[in-house]
């Protein structure tokens, strides 16, 4: 686009915003650029300024700063896709203890017709309300729901005497008010957990995990993003007063307001993200709110916030970390984006554009474009849930692949499949994973990594269910701890199972999901049909994403002999089933009696060499001894499968031309028939009507072109 803005700035043209300035001035580091891109964007929105306006100053830093030109119109557009803020106004002091939510329709914001280029320092102070008692059980009751994980941190002193957080420890919310009442601590934290320099406690619920590393992938719902002042646009302190007269003037939904026993307040807005790409795009309308002064590193949702009833030193003055306030702003995100939007369109509609403003839209009218004139485009929902981003702010946003479940194959909300051919001690098999994932263990040779199991069993009566965990228990396999859904019989739609799955994975971190089999969710539908079951797989996908299990399912093999096939050729029906799973594992029979040949084909690691494993009822175990190579082939004269025709058109679909010798050892090696009936499965497969039609072309089988 060209435009004619001009760089010498006249008397009658509105200064920048100093916030503004300043990113110009300086540009930010990578990881914040988008972000800092759009609350600039905004602030020129806000003055109000021109989209062009915005790009044609913008556009310089942001690429100057390495995003590429897509990304900053995209942001830009974005900014510009809302109206003007209206202005934060005072607000009524609110006493100590509780604080309701106000009314419905009621708000801490008012009309006003002279837009803020920050709501925050135009906040009225308001006085900070005594200290909640007990806060910290009171903020665990509030924030986190039942079975849900806590992790809270003291700190520690690096090499240059520096206090910095700890990684922390994570358990069930029950179990710290448990450890709290246990030490008589309650409301003085720092008798169970203690820091010099103050107690932390992340803002959103994490998997209970002794090996967790507490990072963003181990947060288990993006429930809060935390707010924290840092300097205003003129680089001063900002009161804590004023602070929190911001917070609530903003009428944002906040669960907790905290006092950090220093120099802010620390706000836990309420936002239900659904995944990180809306989590990450409500980071950016919640910091927008306020225009300024927000701390941009407590972006990512297992932030910490100061713990309330921790005590901390402070230039040698101890000083306790409180909390102020419960429940206060908007009943829900949803809420606050319909009052919001509302008030905005109504304060952009009442407020007219200055004559300056008039003027610069009068020259941007001249401005010469190759693209289409019209209104501003609303950006699609689908990249509000999924933004396009650049190489470097995908690792930034990803630092660690998923955790591993099964070391070398497949992690943490991901697909797996296990195949083989019926009655081969397909749950015999993947109950010893079950096994293996509760305790740590070992599964067909490969490491587990510990954690919890649900296994969802559709096929097998729940006496029979507790008979084989008997046998494993005998055997040394323990499943005492796996947890069982017994649905055989249950007539169910895969609706109501999802809805049952997401409420139990709220209470429980499962690790692990096993379904078995898979085809019992298709409810009638043709295992056959790629749309049907990939919607299946589509769900099972929402299982995976939504609660950051490993999603494990049996299914079973195609008729006859599987030898002769890769791997993801062998699953019974639509090839949706080998195409979707991040791991698919196959057992083909081998030579050996009882023994079976494990190939592996995975997506995020490189795929094994294939094993051998002995079927030793009721467990599995690797048989290095052996060749993998060595499967078991139909033998002659068997009845593996009837041939006929049919079965010449099969082959050389699959397999493509082949001259007579290769058809017959291929058709003897399917069927288990004889030399001699196989040459006549080939003769009558040329002069057949049935199916395919087949031809002879210079000793070629091939089939017929249509």
């Amino acid at each position: 686009m060209k435009t004619n803005f001009q760089k010498t700035k006249s008397k009658d043209q509105p200064s920048l915003p100093r916030s503004v300035e300043e990113y110009l001035r300086t540009g930010v580091p990578e990881g914040e650029r988008n972000q800092a891109l759009f609350a600039a964007a905004t602030q020129l929105r806000d003055l109000p300024m021109p989209e062009e306006y915005a790009l044609y100053h913008l556009e310089p830093r942001a690429l100057a700063d390495g995003l590429p030109p897509d990304e900053i119109r995209s942001a830009i557009a974005s900014a510009y896709s809302r109206p003007p803020r209206e202005p934060a106004v005072s607000a009524a002091p609110i006493k100590g203890g509780y604080s309701p939510r106000p009314d419905a329709g009621a708000s801490y914001r008012i009309a006003s017709s002279v837009p803020s280029m920050c709501p925050l320092e135009d906040a009225e102070p308001i006085s900070l309300p005594d200290r909640i008692e007990c806060g910290f059980e009171k903020l665990a009751m509030a924030a986190f729901e039942e079975g849900e994980g806590i992790c809270i941190g003291g700190t520690f002193e690096d090499d240059d005497g520096n206090h910095k957080p700890e990684s922390g420890v994570t358990l069930s919310r029950e179990k710290w008010l448990e450890k709290v009442n246990s030490k008589r601590a309650a409301g003085d934290l720092g008798k169970v957990l203690t820091g010099k320099n103050g107690i932390f406690i992340r803002v959103n619920p994490m998997r209970v995990d002794p090996k967790s590393k507490n990072s963003d992938s181990d947060v288990s719902a993006l429930r809060h993003i935390l707010v924290e002042f840092d300097l205003d646009q003129s680089g001063n302190r900002i009161p804590k007063d004023r602070q929190l007269g911001a917070i609530l003037a903003s009428n944002l939904p906040v669960t907790a307001v905290l006092d950090s026993g220093n120099k802010s307040i620390h706000a836990w807005v309420r936002v239900d993200a659904k995944n990180r790409a809306e989590y990450d795009i409500r980071v950016q309308e919640v910091y927008s709110a306020f225009g300024c002064g927000v701390d941009l590193a407590n972006k990512n949702p297992s932030r910490y916030s100061r713990c309330p009833d921790g005590l901390r030193t402070e230039n040698g003055k101890v000083e306790r970390q409180s909390l102020l306030m419960l429940n206060v702003g908007a009943e829900s995100w949803d809420s606050w984006k319909r009052q919001h939007e509302k008030a905005q369109a109504m304060a952009a509609a009442a407020s007219p554009l200055p004559p300056e403003i008039l003027a610069q839209l009068a020259d941007a009218s001249q401005i010469e474009t190759d693209e289409p004139k019209g209104e501003i485009e609303e950006v699609p929902e689908l990249l509000k849930q999924f933004p396009v981003v650049s190489g470097s702010e995908l690792q930034a946003n990803h630092p660690n692949p998923p955790e591993p479940v099964i070391e070398g194959l497949v992690g943490r909300g991901e697909k797996l499949i296990l195949g083989s051919a019926s009655k081969a001690g397909k749950t015999f098999c993947i109950l010893n994973l079950a096994g293996a994932v509760t305790v740590g263990g070992d599964w067909l040779g490969f490491k587990c990594r510990k954690g919890k199991v649900l296994f969802i069993n559709f096929e097998v009566s729940a006496p029979r269910m507790a008979e084989r965990n008997r046998h494993l228990a005998a055997a040394g396999v323990d499943l005492s701890d796996v947890e069982f859904f017994n649905l055989r019989g249950a007539q169910l739609n895969w609706q109501t199972l999802l809805l049952a799955l997401r409420h139990r994975a709220r209470l429980e971190n499962y690790s692990l999901i096993i379904l078995d089999p898979i085809y019992k969710l298709l409810d009638g539908t043709d295992e056959n049909n790629n749309s049907e079951v990939a919607k299946m797989m589509s769900e099972v996908e929402q299982i995976a994403v939504g609660t950051g299990a490993l999603i494990a399912y049996v299914h079973h093999f195609s008729k006859g002999n599987q030898a002769g096939k890769d791997a993801m050729d062998a699953m019974s029906g639509a090839g949706v089933f080998a195409r979707d799973p991040d791991a698919i594992l196959v057992l083909r029979e081998h030579v050996e009696k009882g023994c079976f040949t494990l190939d592996a084909v995975v997506r995020n690691y490189r795929s094994p060499e294939p094993v051998v494993i002995e079927y030793a009822f009721p467990c599995y175990k690797v048989r290095d001894d052996l060749d993998s190579s060595r499967l078991k082939s139909a033998r002659r004269g068997g009845h593996n499968r009837k041939g006929g025709p049919e079965t010449v058109v099969e082959l050389l679909t699959s397999r493509g031309p082949m001259n007579s010798p290769e058809l017959q050892k291929a058709l003897v090696e399917l069927t288990g028939a004889s030399d001699r009936a196989a040459r006549r499965y080939m003769s009558d497969s040329l002069k057949d009507g049935k199916h395919k039609k087949v031809v002879e072309v210079q000793g070629l089988y091939r089939l017929a072109e249509e």
